[in-house]
């Protein structure tokens, strides 16, 4: 099997931190395109094929170990990390967190095999337009968030082109697209996010 050398390095190469109020899957493809590689292989070679970042809801299901490893990897502190996790809501949507059944107020990211099935991630195309570093906020999969704020318009729950669920750890780097810009395309028909008209 293929081997990255700074798999087993204390500090990866590009050690980027976690946004205030960013999603975990967001901060780990940002990575894995800051290494100039995509969702998939950064994954398995970096935090082992064991992490299944792919194939489940990391958002709500990260394990504890996959934390700490991103924790050690990239010297930023634990508790920051568990930050961009749906635990940071513990007793102000639900009073205690758990990862089986469903929890109040939350998105659930289903991953079905046909990806305009089941509920999305929510975005705001502005505000992916406006970030220095475009990155998907935690509170896009509260179920009570339907509008942004400071964009006075509603919140997109799927590709506006093509009508795909939006599921960010699908979104593979591009060699088309700058490293910044590779998470703000649909990873079903490579449709620039930003460029969307949200209704208001």
């Amino acid at each position: 099997m293929k081997t990255w050398s700074c798999a087993r390095t204390p500090l990866w190469p590009v050690r980027y931190k976690p946004i205030p109020g960013e999603l975990l899957s967001s901060w780990i493809v940002r990575l894995a395109h800051g290494h100039g590689m995509s969702v998939m292989p950064f994954c398995n070679l970096a935090l082992g094929p064991a992490a299944r970042v792919l194939t489940m809801d990391i958002d709500r299901h990260g394990p504890e170990s996959l934390l700490a490893s991103l924790a050690f990897h990239t010297g930023t502190n634990l508790q920051a990390v568990r930050q961009a996790t749906l635990r940071v809501y513990e007793r102000i949507l639900y009073p205690q967190f758990h990862i089986g059944g469903s929890l109040p107020w939350v998105i659930s990211i289903n991953l079905p095999r046909n990806s305009r099935f089941g509920p999305g991630l929510q975005f705001c195309p502005y505000c992916l337009k406006s970030d220095p570093i475009p990155y998907f906020r935690l509170c896009w999969r509260v179920a009570l968030q339907t509008f942004c704020e400071q964009h006075q318009c509603l919140l997109f729950d799927r590709c506006p082109s093509c009508g795909a669920c939006l599921f960010v750890q699908r979104v593979d780097a591009n060699l088309c697209h700058a490293e910044i810009d590779g998470i703000c395309h649909c990873h079903n028909c490579d449709y620039d996010l930003r460029l969307a008209e949200a209704p208001v």
